[in-house]
């Protein structure tokens, strides 16, 4: 009988895959066997997992009982087996698909006894009653030996990146205001022993959240310019340059979110690093990511009303007849806010009775204070009018 198990469900790929194949001979007589050869379904690491041992025909008649080749009724014998696996291989599985023993040699007689996968078939009824029966009293068997149904088949193993060690932190200050450019500071530090190169970022509006979120959603490195549509969501493999051990660097990441609510934004980090396992030389691609929810609030509470030049609230406008626009702006952001300038742009079917000139340029307002603007305007008579005109466009800037 036959069982592989890999020591681990995954293994990194800068540790070597490590596993196990135990055999059992059930007839009465011992059984000295010339090979061993387990086979993947990636076959460039067959030829690292072969014993082989050239038995002369005295060997076979003395000393059957003694060596890794010999199989003895009643015990479980354990082939220890390792090798590199290839950096191409992370994130795909490894699996064993046969393991072969060989009894005899190639010139003379020669038997080989193939197990399909990992060997016995652990989902077979017999089996299944023989691991019943063995969660009864077992006898009590020296350290070095294992109960053979205590044996579980694990034939297939991950490959996984190797464990970063870089530190990535995020700097900002929540909550984002509606269309402002907000910083995000990234900082990734590298805490390697070696030189890291190749480093790479990736950061913007983690990927698989509402379809509406990416198309409201901007990011650039450069805060002195305002992100319009063409901008993207994420920005990818940005080039960072190369890493020294305990070097750091800083990058600024500016965000334009036009609609409230909540956003996650993704930070990843990769690069490359040699490193040796088993005396072998290879190049690691790492990676770590750091996420963060950010809100997205309004700045401004904007109300406007229609009155009277005696400040009488007015349900509707009169032909010819002067009216004042009032506008009210009450901060609603947790930070103080400078509102730049205002500007009333007024629709074709709408006139001014006086110069539109902006009355809160510079005003600074604290969370819960507000501003107020007041327009006198006309609307003049163009016939027969029937359903409401269009006053125009109340455009604001500002900044924090």
């Amino acid at each position: 009988q036959c069982k592989a198990k890999f020591h681990a469900p995954s293994f990194h790929v800068d540790v070597p895959v490590q596993f196990d194949i135990y055999l059992k001979a059930d007839c009465p007589h011992p059984i000295r066997f010339s090979k061993l050869c387990v086979s993947f379904n990636n076959q460039e690491y067959n030829q690292f997992c072969v014993i082989e041992e050239a038995s002369k025909a005295n060997e076979v008649l003395e000393n059957l009982t003694q060596g890794k080749m010999c199989l003895v009724p009643g015990k479980t014998r354990k082939l220890l087996f390792k090798f590199v696996a290839k950096t191409e291989d992370v994130g795909k599985k490894i699996e064993i698909t046969s393991v072969d023993l060989a009894l005899g040699n190639e010139t003379g007689r020669c038997v080989v006894l193939n197990w399909q996968g990992g060997g016995g078939d652990a989902a077979s009824s017999q089996e299944a009653l023989q691991a019943a029966r063995s969660f009864k009293r077992r006898p009590k068997l020296p350290d070095n030996e294992v109960h053979w149904d205590s044996i579980i088949i694990q034939a297939s193993t991950m490959i996984i990146s190797r464990v970063p060690n870089i530190s990535v932190h995020l700097l900002h200050e929540p909550p984002a205001l509606t269309n402002e450019m907000y910083c995000l500071v990234v900082t990734v530090q590298s805490h390697e022993k070696t030189q890291i190169r190749d480093v790479k970022l990736t950061a913007g509006l983690k990927p698989g959240q509402d379809a509406n979120l990416t198309q409201k959603t901007h990011v650039t490195l450069h805060g002195t310019e305002l992100c319009d549509e063409s901008y993207p969501a994420l920005l990818t493999d940005i080039p960072v340059g190369d890493l020294h051990p305990g070097e750091q660097l800083e990058k600024m990441l500016y965000v334009r979110c036009g609609t409230v609510g909540s956003r996650m934004f993704l930070v990843y980090v990769s690069y490359l690093i040699n490193t040796t396992v088993e005396e072998k030389e290879i190049v690691c691609k790492c990676h770590k990511d750091e996420t963060v929810t950010i809100e997205t609030v309004f700045p401004f509470d904007v109300a406007v009303k229609f009155v009277s030049t005696k400040f009488e609230h007015l349900d509707r406008v009169y032909a010819d007849i002067p009216f004042l626009l009032m506008t009210d702006l009450l901060s609603a952001s947790p930070w103080a806010l400078t509102i730049v300038s205002s500007e009333l742009q007024l629709a074709p079917s709408m006139t001014t009775v006086d110069q539109l000139e902006s009355q809160v340029d510079n005003v600074i307002l604290q969370t819960g204070e507000s501003a107020s603007e007041c327009f006198c305007l006309q609307c003049p008579s163009l016939g027969n009018v029937e359903g409401g005109v269009a006053t125009g466009h109340y455009i604001i800037s500002w900044k924090r």
